[in-house]
């Protein structure tokens, strides 16, 4: 193909028949370094097929790392991007063809050459690095490739449009919003005005940032209003601020933002499965009982109808009152009945200093057993039981 097209366009005359690529290199060019080649030399490789040392296929070299040739497909291709018979790159010479100056020129203004974008200049030079074309930004890599989509460039990310302008302000890419400043620069773990951009340069959604504020679904961060996050409410105030260890309303956020729920609060208030603190009511927590006042507080030290809460808040159960009563397993004190070495009459107090049929209770509530009692004029047995006629 080469030789075909040397015939055609600068007269040479190369026995397309019996010229191979060895033989071209060898015979009718002058070898020339990859840094000196220019557009319109030939570019020979070693090694395609028959032996690694052999030249054994030839392109025409277009400039910028790139050939025209007849390969596996008919085209422009990469010069590094052949590989020998071994799967590795193979290697490559360059070659002038004698006797013939080539004048090549590429069409000023944007070329596409083999699916890429390239810029030429009014001599046919193609641009390289960052250039303004109509008040565009473009970039063209060191083989004058012209950048579309994705690019870091020192230390920077850009993103280049389809038509490969730079991009700046806002854009959604894949779903996901960012942005670029002025410069063209990926702005990344900062805020831009509302919004928030992380480490990645993605828009927050729904979610904290590193600062302490929420952002909602739109990406802006919320304010004065409760959330949800994952299960868990917070309230942000005016500023956009988690608040913390304090209440708001009926409803008391802990150390770490989170609404409590089903717990007492540090101050002594019992919220239920909703966050709202309990008033006039009782609340059952890790298997203890409270009641909780008019105005939320607990009740400690006092009775509740028949049940009596302790000063650590809890009703009591099977044990002694302060004051003398005895409540049973449900809380609820007793009545006209023995318990233990006690009986309650029906207001539910330690008889004492008094019978209980044949049993004495003394001073401290016990029934008394073996001794005389009731001013020594009664004697009961080992049993408490009243012995009739007994003498002292």
């Amino acid at each position: 193909m080469c030789m075909y097209v040397y015939n055609k366009i600068c007269g040479t005359s190369f026995d397309l028949i019996n010229t191979n690529a060895a033989m071209l290199y060898t015979s009718h060019c002058t070898p020339v370094s990859e840094s000196d080649a220019q557009p319109g030399d030939l570019v020979f490789f070693k090694g395609t097929y028959e032996a690694i040392d052999y030249i054994s296929h030839v392109g025409i070299y277009c400039g910028n790392g790139m050939m025209f040739n007849a390969g596996d497909s008919i085209g422009y291709g990469y010069v590094h991007d052949v590989r020998n018979m071994y799967g590795g790159k193979a290697e490559v010479l360059f070659g002038r063809v004698n006797n013939v100056d080539v004048v090549v020129s590429c069409q000023s203004g944007f070329n596409n050459i083999n699916g890429n974008w390239y810029y030429y200049d009014e001599n046919g030079n193609p641009l390289y690095g960052w250039q303004t074309i109509n008040d565009k930004w473009y970039y063209f890599n060191k083989w004058g490739r012209m950048s579309i989509g994705w690019t870091f460039i020192s230390g920077n990310w850009y993103y280049f449009d389809s038509n490969g302008k730079m991009v700046t302000g806002w854009i959604q890419i894949d779903g996901t919003y960012y942005f670029f400043n002025a410069s063209g620069n990926m702005k990344t773990s900062s805020w831009q005005g509302n919004y928030y951009l992380n480490a990645e340069g993605k828009m927050l959604m729904n979610a904290f940032t590193p600062d302490g504020y929420y952002v909602g679904s739109d990406g802006a961060y919320i304010a004065n209003r409760w959330f949800k996050n994952q299960g868990k409410y917070y309230y942000v105030n005016a500023y956009g601020k988690v608040l913390k260890n304090v209440w708001v309303g009926a409803y008391y956020l802990g150390s770490d933002g989170v609404m409590y729920t089903n717990t007492f609060t540090p101050d002594g208030y019992y919220v239920g499965s909703d966050g709202a603190y309990y008033t006039n009511r009782w609340i059952l927590n890790d298997g203890k009982y409270y009641y909780t006042n008019g105005l939320g507080y607990l009740v400690k030290n006092a009775w509740v109808g028949a049940y009596y809460l302790g000063s650590d808040g809890v009703m009591y159960t099977n044990s002694f009152t302060p004051d003398g009563y005895y409540v049973g397993s449900d809380g609820a004190y007793l009545i006209n009945r023995w318990i233990g070495d006690y009986y309650l009459n029906g207001s539910g107090i330690k008889v004492t200093n008094a019978w209980v049929g044949n049993y004495w209770c003394g001073s401290d509530g016990k029934y008394v057993k073996s001794s005389w009692v009731d001013h020594d004029r009664y004697y009961v047995d080992s049993n408490g039981v009243y012995v009739a006629g007994a003498l002292k």
